[in-house]
């Protein structure tokens, strides 16, 4: 049984459930059978590593400094957008810096945490981390398209394998700002893009392509084949 925000309660969800049948009372203690969506949440753990030159004996070198670690939440089915990421963690990091002419002779790299390292900073095992109650408190970076709808219920990793959580998306905003060291909602993925979605003008121009660059091939070997004659 999940209890929904508006007093409801929903039973019986699978792990793949795409959505639910709640009701809403009113004030007037009217019912209104509502449809609630499931947003399937991924966590990664990353590091953001500071990449310094230094002089040694032989000669220049690189020291990799490992700045903080960070969280992104994101649905299962998209894609971290990296150029976006990085520009975001780079701000935040500039703006954490006290002395931002130090960071000008520094880069930033963004790469994910060791399974270890990842697991000692959740407090849960691969694979179950949910994006919030971390046992290490770190900025948490949201994409912006789960938060479209609040009312939307989240599907989260419980440190169990084989269950989620189900909490709403409002709910685990609200968690994660008093769980998390800083809590940013920006997009910063790449979405997934199915092929059915594509509009019927979209497929005729893309078989239409097709057979273009056929028929291109076909009159490119047959203008070689007569090239390659000597006509006596």
């Amino acid at each position: 049984f999940v209890n929904l925000d508006d007093g409801s309660v929903a039973e019986g969800l699978g792990s793949h459930a795409e959505s639910i049948i709640g009701t809403r009372i009113d004030a007037n203690g009217n019912a209104t059978t509502i449809p609630n969506t499931i947003e399937h949440i991924k966590t990664l753990i990353w590091e953001a590593v500071l990449l310094v030159p230094c002089q040694s004996g032989s000669g220049k070198t690189i020291e990799e400094i490992i700045d903080h670690y960070f969280v992104t939440a994101l649905r299962v089915e998209d894609r971290v957008d990296l150029t976006k990421l990085y520009e975001l963690v780079r701000q935040h990091t500039l703006e954490a810096t006290p002395d931002e002419l130090s960071m000008q002779s520094k880069r930033l790299m963004l790469r994910l945490a060791e399974r270890e390292m990842a697991e000692s900073l959740a407090g849960f095992k691969s694979g179950t981390i949910p994006p919030i109650c971390h046992t290490t408190s770190i900025p948490l970076y949201i994409d912006d398209v789960i938060t479209t709808d609040e009312m939307a219920l989240g599907s989260l990793g419980s440190g169990t394998e084989g269950y989620d959580v189900y909490i709403s998306v409002k709910d685990m905003l609200e968690i994660a700002k008093s769980t998390s060291l800083a809590v940013h909602v920006h997009a910063l993925s790449q979405r997934k893009r199915s092929s059915t979605n594509l509009t019927f003008s979209e497929n005729s121009f893309r078989a239409k392509s097709n057979k273009d660059t056929k028929m291109q091939i076909a009159s490119n070997a047959m203008k070689s084949s007569l090239e390659g004659l000597q006509i006596s």
